[in-house]
């Protein structure tokens, strides 16, 4: 048990630093938001049988959710991720990465190929400012990511 949670310690963030510098030239087969909508449509978080639809994310144009985002309701988001994930901007704060939640399971259903199509920076999909002080995201790419706010002091090249 103890060699799992070590391999565990040593895979995940290897995963993590990967998954900002790899791309794919395939198109992407999920469910496509219209700019307007990724843009101002916010869902409310899932049931157990509900989920969100894999998107797709564009470097040219990221989606950051609103400034003052209502608490448990997820918003479309890009998450900057081409040096591996560590740091978010979300309801005008900066986020520092706290926890990968492998015991959750994401609500946004495994798309090998949503979020990659048009981007190479960014992954794509929902943040969710759940207290004051602690932000999850979700994608189709990684379980749940929780952040908390701080600055990072990283520079990524």
């Amino acid at each position: 048990m103890k060699n799992r949670h070590r391999l565990a310690v040593l895979l995940l963030p290897a995963a993590l630093l990967f998954t900002g510098c790899t791309d794919t030239a395939a198109p992407s087969p999920g469910t496509e938001l219209s700019p307007a909508k990724a843009k101002s449509t916010a869902t409310s978080y899932p049931g157990e049988t509900e989920s969100l639809p894999p998107r797709t994310g564009d470097d040219a144009d990221p989606v950051e959710g609103p400034k003052k985002p209502k608490p448990g309701t997820w918003y479309p988001y890009d998450l900057f991720s081409h040096c591996g994930v560590e740091a978010a901007r979300f309801a005008g704060k900066s986020w520092i990465l706290r926890t990968v939640r492998t015991d959750l399971t994401s609500p946004v259903p495994l798309d090998k190929n949503a979020g990659r199509h048009d981007s190479f920076n960014f992954m794509a999909g929902y943040i969710q400012l759940q207290e004051p002080d602690l932000a999850v995201f979700v994608s189709s790419h990684l379980p749940p990511l929780e952040f908390v706010p701080g600055t990072s002091d990283r520079v990524c090249d």
